[in-house]
């Protein structure tokens, strides 16, 4: 998916990318950062052909504008202990799928609002768990690593930029790729649950996979929406209520984010029956944190180096966990 045109720089140079001053010597370097960090073009594929339908890995969390993600929107009381982020809001256990997405919706609808300007950029940082050898896709039983991801997304769609580990940065044209996660895509979506899920079906649908179209591959095709982009406030709590009207969703207990902590989810298994995907929140405010997914039986796949491994059930595939989010004007800033 990655376009001919892209250039990859040290961000002291970008001016030279905006300006069109990047020439075929860079080609090298492009290869080397593409291949090094697979696992920050790595987005969503409806599961059961690991067919790619977008890229670029990221999770939707609470944000003002030009402002740093609030990990705690609630705060603590006297004893340490988080507080609702509603007034008067529910603290205690879910006690099921529709209860967890609603509260969630509730603290989305709580989020300042604010709109970026057409010429800014979606900035995403997230902690990304998976195995060194198959970054990004199905983990075989590897010792896991974990990263810090950086990418940038243009408002109105048109480029993306990655950030590897050595603080270059790749640019690349999304356009063609789908779904479209840029900000001015996802502010188009209905608000209305019930469209959202409808146009999610339809879109899902089109997917060249088993599946597609159905319960789970609709519900992965929402979690891409919360996770590749930071929609406003009402279209994050629209996906929320859209995927509590799919059955296939249910309560996931023993969840933990990328440190260890409890969540809570709620997750789908795929349509091939391989993995369980889960959408992790906060256990006491309900703010959304990430996903995670998990070998939903033992089976085998093929890595990225030709071998075919055997994967276990149980076995954490991916995991990833916003960290900060927000908007700035040119890859390379943080909000």
């Amino acid at each position: 998916m990655i376009d001919k045109t892209v250039r990859a720089l040290k961000p002291a140079a970008l001016d030279d990318v905006e300006r069109g001053r990047v020439g075929p010597e860079h080609d090298e370097r492009i290869a080397a950062i593409m291949a090094s960090d697979r696992r920050a073009r790595r987005r969503f594929a409806l599961p059961s052909a690991g067919v790619r339908v977008a890229a670029v890995a990221g999770l939707a969390a609470s944000i003002a504008v030009g402002a740093t993600v609030l990990e705690n929107l609630g705060g603590t009381d006297e004893n340490g202990r988080r507080r609702s982020v509603l007034p008067g809001f529910p603290t205690g256990a879910a006690a099921d799928a529709a209860q967890v997405l609603d509260r969630a919706a509730r603290v989305a609808e709580a989020r300042p609002a604010g709109t970026p300007r057409e010429d800014q950029w979606t900035y995403l940082e997230e902690r990304s768990t998976s195995t060194s050898r198959n970054a990004g896709a199905r983990a075989a039983g590897d010792p896991l690593v974990t990263s810090t991801v950086v990418t940038w997304q243009r408002v109105d769609g048109s480029r993306w930029a990655v950030k590897d580990g050595e603080g270059r940065i790749a640019f690349q044209d999304p356009r063609g790729i789908t779904p479209r996660t840029d900000y001015d895509a996802v502010a188009a979506l209905p608000a209305d649950p019930a469209r959202l899920l409808a146009a999610a079906r339809a879109q899902s649908a089109k997917a060249p996979v088993a599946g597609a179209g159905g319960g789970p591959a609709t519900l992965s095709y929402l979690n891409t929406i919360l996770r590749d982009s930071v929609p406003p406030p009402k279209i994050q709590a629209a996906v929320f209520r859209a995927m509590k009207l799919v059955p296939d969703a249910g309560l996931v207990s023993g969840a933990k984010d990328h440190a260890g902590r409890d969540a809570v989810a709620i997750g789908w298994t795929t349509p091939d029956g391989l993995l369980h995907e889960e959408v992790l929140f906060d256990p006491r405010t309900y703010a959304y944190l990430g996903e995670r997914a998990v070998a939903a039986k033992d089976h085998t796949v093929g890595d990225d180096l030709g071998r075919t491994v055997s994967v276990r059930r149980g076995t954490v595939q991916r995991l990833e966990v916003r960290i900060r989010s927000g908007f700035v004007d040119r890859p390379g800033q943080r909000p």
